[in-house]
């Protein structure tokens, strides 16, 4: 009977003994007039609705919902309908297919709170209980097949939507298309990036979408230089010229005579110090001075940073720390006087102290660079930031010749070339080769 009061409503039907015309049930109504019982529909506006979590407290209301049809409502379609239907909240129900919804006014909130809080009693009037509400979403998007183009190239562009559209305008950037197109094809002369904007109809709305798209210029002429023969454990100095190009990124390997590519002296993530050559890496993981030491030397055979100048401590703070605070390579502890120098704790450990520092203590102090290559101390036991420093291997020299036959000579022999035996075997121990003038 949920739906007489309505019923008599529109229709303009009034009972004459409406005083004797009562409703027995459910509880919550028994004994009021039939025509005035406050039945779902007649509270709320509809038989579907949802319930926020934090009604009582008024910062909330009742969303009540209107099936639409759609064949074989998804997520997507569902929503980007209620959306373009101009609702606000969308929801997939196993009785009502897709249904969107609004919120309701103050007044109808207000009646229809009833309702929420005793659900339970219009079961038997086809009320149904929303549990889940999203927003609407168009779900449209601008599709391009690749992040980064050449100056040139054909950038095919298309939207995509799971109801359909109608592209109005393209704005790709450098020129305006009005089209109702929904791809589009485009050549850019210039690099750049440029903001792509299309704006659709989505049944009763206008909707922008955009789409960021890089073009790049790639350089037209490559030359590089670098030296015939180096010293072993010397730096190698390579040029790379080129003209044009835009967002040029050079990324280097290095190969041996074998072809086989040669590990970098540096873990993956450290940046080398032009003046010293060391490779230092910024440790986000917080963890006490010993521990943070015995990870830097499992990650590369390295050890804390050890910060000896000015422009290393610049170098650190502007490039590597990211103005965090760290763990540097000095600590106080008994186990620092058998450091060698330039690693023990003293007024040199850092060149920039704050003031008062380093304060005398008892306990074991160790020191950590702060956010403007300020140094102070803390327990060695607090957990902090680190940068670790690695050195590069330095190669130890092997001959690849030897002199075959005695150490001394008695006799003068003419001066003759040696030549080169390929059998011959490193020598195992030490080897004494001397000349007697």
């Amino acid at each position: 009977m949920s739906w007489l009061p309505l019923w008599a409503a529109e229709n303009g039907v009034r009972l004459e003994h409406a005083d004797f015309t009562l409703c027995d049930g459910p509880p919550t109504v028994s004994g009021e007039q039939l025509l005035n019982v406050s039945f779902p529909k007649s509270a709320c506006g509809s038989d579907l609705i949802f319930c926020p979590q934090n009604l009582l407290s008024g910062n909330e209301s009742v969303l009540t919902f209107t099936p639409i049809h759609l064949t074989d409502p998804t997520n997507e379609t569902c929503s980007a309908q209620c959306f373009a239907n101009l609702y606000t909240f969308w929801t997939l129900d196993p009785k009502h297919g897709c249904a969107c919804g609004d919120t309701m006014s103050t007044n109808t909130s207000l009646q229809c709170q009833e309702v929420c809080q005793s659900p339970s009693d219009f079961f038997d009037c086809n009320l149904t209980i929303v549990h889940d509400a999203p927003s609407a979403k168009s779900f449209a998007i601008l599709h391009h097949s690749q992040d980064m183009y050449r100056l040139g190239e054909s950038v095919h562009l298309e939207v995509q939507a799971p109801i359909p559209v109608t592209p109005l305008v393209w704005d790709l950037g450098n020129q305006i298309y009005s089209t109702s197109e929904l791809n589009i094809s485009h050549r850019y002369a210039q690099p750049g990036t440029y903001n792509v904007t299309v704006t659709l109809r989505l049944g009763s709305r206008d909707l922008l979408i955009h789409e960021e798209l890089r073009v790049v210029g790639l350089p037209e002429d490559q030359q590089m230089t670098c030296p015939s023969l180096v010293k072993t454990n010397d730096k190698v100095d390579v040029q790379v010229k080129m003209r044009g190009g835009t967002e040029v990124v050079l990324e280097t390997i290095v190969t041996s005579e074998k072809g086989e590519i040669v590990s970098p002296a540096c873990p993956p993530g450290s940046m080398v110090y032009p003046n010293n050559t060391h490779c230092y890496q910024f440790v986000l993981e917080k963890a006490g001075w010993f521990e943070a030491q015995k990870i830097c030397q499992d990650l590369g055979n390295g050890d804390m940073a050890v910060v000896s100048s000015h422009e290393l401590q610049k170098f650190l703070e502007t490039r590597v720390t990211s103005g965090q605070e760290v763990w540097i390579g000095f600590n106080d502890t008994r186990s620092a006087e058998s450091l060698p120098a330039g690693k023990r704790f003293d007024l040199e450990s850092c060149q920039n102290w704050l003031p008062g520092e380093p304060e005398p203590s008892q306990a074991d102090r160790c020191v950590k660079m702060g956010p403007n290559g300020v140094c102070n101390t803390d327990l060695c036991s607090s957990k902090h930031s680190y940068v670790c420093e690695y050195k590069p291997q330095v190669l130890t020299l092997n001959a690849e010749y030897f002199v075959v036959g005695t150490s001394t000579f008695d006799t003068n022999w003419p001066l003759q070339n040696l030549s080169r035996a390929e059998n011959v075997t490193f020598p195992y121990g030490e080897v004494e080769v001397g000349t007697k003038l």
